[in-house]
């Protein structure tokens, strides 16, 4: 299901309007095209946020690497039409420095946050998991400075 979401969400971006955004000569007076362009912007965002945790979930449920989620959230990100976003920035440490550890650190809180909103998931359950894509990174990191 994501990879669908995904390639919808990047198509609607590449595309400009989604599909059924396209006027229908018969439905001049509901023309889709005098929508706001914020109104178009937001429900990209909102798609693009969904991904995201589809994404998320995906990398708590083990089905996708670290690395994986952060180039697919790369590729959201890219998407031309949403509203952007300033996330705040990692703190000095591994993932510090560059466009890769930025965007592995915004997966890593991502299913930090996920995983305490949960309300049967024990802490300790979820800071195994953070502590897993920690260290998965760093591994990442000592592989490349080879």
């Amino acid at each position: 299901m994501t990879l669908v979401a995904l390639g919808a969400v990047v198509a609607v971006g590449a595309a400009g309007k989604p599909d059924f955004l396209v006027d229908d000569p018969g439905r001049e007076a509901e023309s889709l095209r005098s929508l706001p362009v914020k109104s178009h912007q937001a429900d990209l965002s909102y798609l693009r946020a969904a991904v995201k945790s589809d994404i998320t979930w995906d990398v708590i449920a083990d089905r996708r690497s670290l690395l994986e989620a952060a180039a697919l959230f790369r590729s959201l990100n890219a998407i031309p039409g949403t509203l952007k976003t300033n996330p705040p920035e990692p703190p000095p440490g591994p993932f510090s420095g560059t466009d890769e550890g930025r965007l592995c650190w915004h997966v890593v809180r991502a299913v930090d946050i996920l995983l305490n909103q949960l309300p049967d998931e024990s802490s300790d359950s979820a800071e195994a998991i953070v502590t897993h894509l920690v260290a998965e990174f760093e591994g990442f990191i000592t592989a490349t400075a080879r």
